[in-house]
């Protein structure tokens, strides 16, 4: 098992923070202080993106939930970009202070991309 107690927090927050919020917005919630989760309209539909800190397992995870707008029930849940064409590359293990810029860039990279896919992918 991996343990991910190495990963320095604060910083790596500061960085995820300055790279996610041009993609996602600030319209933010944090649970817990570990978890932080935006809420991106699209079309007609609302793009949840959790964003979870880790523990001893993992430095960082993500994934999306789609809501229809005005609504709390989940239309689809996707672990990660990635993972939906079944990479593993939605989780940062082990992560370093050099290596911060690194994963947090490419964290808003994938959610960017996957923001501008979306409303051809989803139906009206």
């Amino acid at each position: 098992m991996l343990r991910d107690s190495s990963t320095n927090r604060a910083p790596f927050k500061r960085f995820v923070r300055e790279a996610i919020e041009p993609v996602l917005g600030i319209n933010r919630e944090t649970i817990g202080g570990r978890i932080w989760e935006y809420y991106t309209p699209v079309g007609k539909r609302v793009i949840d993106t959790i964003i979870e800190f880790g523990n001893r397992n993992f430095a960082m995870r993500y994934h999306h939930d789609i809501r229809i707008a005005g609504e709390r029930q989940v239309f689809a849940s996707l672990e990660s970009v990635p993972g939906c064409l079944g990479v593993f590359a939605g989780q940062w293990f082990g992560l370093l202070e050099p290596d911060f810029p690194a994963a947090a860039a490419s964290l808003a990279l994938l959610c960017r991309r996957f923001l501008k896919a979306l409303p051809s992918l989803l139906p009206e």
